[in-house]
């Protein structure tokens, strides 16, 4: 992975990392998806922008999750 250099080595915190970036790409595409509905106003756009809103929480929740339950939650997120 090019996410982080030492995957190896460092299984458990390359992983919430991974969750992370993840997280942060599906936010970034549900705002794409909601800039473009604001600007086409089309059903087919709205329809793309609430199914990018479930990939965009349920990425978000599993990255939570895997920090408590890995002891993240005091680091820096």
């Amino acid at each position: 992975m090019k996410i982080f250099k030492d995957w190896k080595e460092n299984d458990i915190p390359s992983f919430v990392m991974f969750l992370a970036k993840e997280a942060q790409r599906q936010k970034r595409r549900m705002r794409y998806y909601h800039q473009r509905f604001m600007k086409d106003g089309e059903v087919n756009s709205m329809n793309i922008y609430q199914i990018q809103q479930g990939q965009a929480v349920e990425a978000d929740t599993l990255f939570t999750i895997a920090k408590e339950h890995f002891h993240f939650s005091k680091r820096k997120s």
